[in-house]
């Protein structure tokens, strides 16, 4: 028997939202459980996550899951009601394996980055909402104290050029005025690093925009690079660009 209680539902809530819009249609959503939490892999994006329309952001969400029935029960827990839901389940593998080693990927990540992008999350969809009237794809080119968003297609080639600033002053045209934290725009490369990928998809993956107020761009060389929004306090929603 497997059995989950999350105090909070709002968090795997957004990370759903964001599921619903990236997930290819006709796969399954694969519930991972370990040491570390709750993983959820991009999965078809029907009535197997509408569920969790009936959860609100203060609801405790408990999951059961037994071996020997073939459902899911979700129960949402608000004040003195109670909503069972009964989800019929593809497979239950207590052996299944994520394919990306969380704790090895972030030692990568931490020793090995050719560069590393931090920016407002409402800037970043912004800049992929705009180019996609130009081309499909996008290339991010992190180059010295800037990051380049280009996009090539029939009408041309349109460039977007976003310069680091740090949340303590910000000096433009003389004047020092003050750069609040989640409008910052900071930068860190070991080397000149760029990262291409499809519009349409990062389009879906920045429904993730209105939940945080930072996106983080990890590109590495020998691995996917990684896009990342924090979801609360410890929750998090990620795409890997291979």
């Amino acid at each position: 028997m497997l059995k989950v209680s999350l105090v909070q539902g709002s968090a795997l809530k957004k990370v759903i939202e964001v599921l619903r819009s990236v997930a290819r249609e006709g796969e399954g959503v694969n519930f991972v459980f370990s040491s570390r939490g709750l993983s959820l892999l991009a999965g078809n994006p029907s009535e197997r996550v509408m569920i969790f329309d009936f959860s609100l952001d203060d609801d405790m969400v408990t999951i059961e899951a037994l071996h020997a029935v073939d459902y899911v029960k979700f129960i949402f827990q608000r004040q003195n009601q109670v909503y069972e839901i009964r989800m019929k389940k593809m497979s239950m593998d207590p052996d299944y394996q994520l394919h990306i080693l969380e704790a090895e990927y972030r030692a990568i990540i931490e020793t090995e980055t050719p560069a590393i992008l931090k920016m407002p999350s409402t800037v970043f969809l912004r800049f992929c909402s705009e180019l996609t009237s130009i081309g499909d794809t996008v290339t991010i080119k992190i180059i010295e104290g800037a990051a380049e968003f280009s996009s090539k297609g029939e009408l041309g080639t349109s460039i977007i050029v976003c310069r680091e600033q740090n949340f303590d002053v910000n000096k433009t045209d003389g004047f020092m005025s003050c750069i609040q934290p989640e409008e910052a725009i900071f930068i860190e490369m070991n080397e000149t690093a760029s990262l291409t990928f499809s519009l349409m998809l990062m389009n879906s993956f920045t429904t993730a925009a209105p939940f945080t107020d930072t996106i983080t761009v990890n590109i590495l060389k020998d691995m996917p690079s990684m896009v990342e929004y924090k979801i609360g306090e410890m929750g998090y929603a990620r795409l890997y660009l291979g």
